[in-house]
This record gives structure tokens, C-alpha cells and sequence, in this order.
């Protein structure tokens, strides 16, 4: 009778009773802390990150941040493609080239990127400052940005599904560079690894670009094996010969693994992707003839 007594006074009194809800997080008087935690948290130690304060005053936009240290959550959208954790400094094409020494894909940066704006601009009629060949130099700058988010229509639900793609060196504690499927133009894909994604500003008109390395090196006749398991194989560049591409030519992200007997070649995994699985006989025919 006395622990009957407790019950009333110091539980049911001070704390309600479980008449129109429980504990069980999924249930419906749960919905924001359920909500919060899907869209607040990166699903790690998530009690800091569920404070009241966090929850009131955290934009779902800065989901993007985590893991970039002094990101800001500053958006570039343009077409199906939304930039994010930028960088709070732009950085000059020397700088650049000097944080970057040894890495062969940022060599002679500022160069090879004058000359790619130069095929660039004509190629899209787009006109050159003064109608001239535009030179770039060392002061020039531009600004950094490590997260992408490509929106893309599903083959499978003919709907837009979304990829969240990360182009950092410290993506919680770890190194992160996702790899794309771009086009190439000439109705041509080809797959790349991110290696720096920026802005570059040029008469006023702010450009989206990133800095990959190219997974279109030749592979080589197609092996028996490959052609009979539907693999599709791709081969890297040389670091050093990384290219530009126009961030509007980023279909997707894609998923590349190694495939151990050849180094630098990778195989496109589809079997766990239906979008990629419908989407590569497009581009390899020998593929659809496993899908008969």
C-alpha cells in the first residue's frame, strides 16, 4: 500500500500518466524527436546534437556540414546540383597549388584551367573577356565547397531521388572523395573520382566546376568473363592527368571497387543499384543481352 502511495504523488502527480502516448520513440507523441534525429543528427553520439537549443535552432541545411570542421552552410544551386559546405576563404590559385604540392592532380592548376575556360566558354557560347584568350595567374581565386547534392530522375520509380556526395579530407576523421557518372556529351558517359569542387568567379558570372580524375583510360578488349557476368570495367588516369568538368554535367554518384588483379581498374557496381543497373546498357551494349 505505501509503494501505492509513491506511485501517486511522486509519479503520477509530477509526471502525468502514459494514457495517450508511450515510450516507444516511433510513436506519434514522439514525432519531432523522431524527426529531429533523422534529420538533425549524422546518427552519432546523438545526445549533444538533440539539446534543445540544437533542435530549435538548427537549419536541416547544415546536415551538410557535419564532418567539414569550419564549413558554412552556404548553398550554390544550379539546374539538379546544389552546393554545399563551402569554405570560409577563398583560396588564390597559388595557395592552392602550394596546400597541394605533392598531389600531380594540382599541378600547374591555374594553367590547365585557363586552357580548359578557354575550350570551355566557345564550346558553350559563352563569350571570352574581350574576346580574347583569357590567362589566369596565380592571384586569381576561387572558392572551395566539399559537398554536392545531385538530384536525379530514378529509372526505377520515375521519380527524383536525391545524392549526397562528399569531396573532403576530413570527413569524420577520414578522407571522402565520392566518385560520379558524368556526361560526356556525344550521348558518352564516363566515370571520374572528385578531387576539388569550386566556384570560380569571371566577369560578374559565377561558374560551377569540379577537378576529377578521369576513369576513362582504354581497358583493353572486353574479356569473356565480363561480357557473360555483365561486369562493366573502367580504368584510372594518371593523377596527373586530371581534367575539368562543369558541375551541371554530374549525372549521379557511383559506386567503383577495385577489381584486385588489375591495379587502377574498378569494376561499376550496378547489382545493388537498380537506377545503375538499368541505366549502363544505355551506354554498354553487350549488357543487354544479360538482361534478356
Amino acid at each position: 500500500m505505501h509503494i501505492h502511495w509513491h506511485f501517486f504523488h511522486r509519479d503520477i502527480l509530477s509526471k502525468g500518466v502514459a494514457r495517450n502516448y508511450d515510450t516507444k520513440p516511433n510513436k506519434k507523441a514522439h514525432g519531432p524527436l523522431r524527426k529531429a534525429y533523422l534529420q538533425l543528427t549524422n546518427f552519432k553520439n546523438v545526445e549533444p546534437q538533440l539539446s534543445f537549443d540544437a533542435i530549435l535552432q538548427q537549419d536541416l541545411a547544415d546536415e551538410q556540414n557535419y564532418g567539414t570542421g569550419i564549413a558554412k552552410a552556404c548553398n550554390r544551386t544550379f539546374h539538379h546540383v546544389v552546393l554545399g559546405a563551402q569554405q570560409p576563404e577563398a583560396l588564390s590559385f597559388g595557395n592552392l597549388e602550394t596546400l597541394h604540392a605533392d598531389d600531380p592532380a594540382f599541378s600547374r592548376f591555374w594553367v590547365k584551367f585557363a586552357k580548359y575556360l578557354n575550350e570551355f566558354l566557345p564550346a558553350n557560347s559563352l563569350p571570352l573577356p574581350g574576346n580574347k584568350y583569357l590567362r589566369l595567374d596565380a592571384a586569381s581565386s576561387v572558392i572551395e565547397y566539399r559537398y554536392i547534392k545531385i538530384d536525379y530522375e530514378s529509372s526505377v520509380m520515375w521519380r527524383t531521388v536525391t545524392d549526397r556526395l562528399r569531396c573532403s579530407p576530413q570527413f569524420f576523421g577520414n578522407p571522402r572523395y565520392d566518385c560520379v557518372m558524368y556526361n560526356a556529351g556525344d550521348m558518352a558517359i564516363k566515370f571520374g573520382r572528385l578531387i576539388f569542387v569550386f566556384t570560380f568567379d569571371l566577369e560578374d558570372v559565377e561558374y560551377l566546376f569540379a577537378l576529377i580524375h578521369p576513369y576513362n583510360a582504354p581497358t583493353g578488349v572486353l574479356r569473356r568473363k565480363d561480357k557473360h557476368l555483365g561486369l562493366v570495367r573502367v580504368r584510372a588516369r594518371s593523377r596527373v592527368d586530371s581534367t575539368f568538368i562543369p558541375i551541371r554535367s554530374i549525372i549521379r554518384g557511383a559506386c567503383l571497387v577495385p577489381t584486385f588483379s588489375d591495379k587502377g581498374k574498378y569494376h561499376v557496381v550496378d547489382n545493388i543499384d537498380a537506377d545503375m543497373f538499368l541505366h549502363l546498357p544505355n551506354y554498354y551494349p553487350w549488357l543487354k543481352r544479360n538482361m534478356l
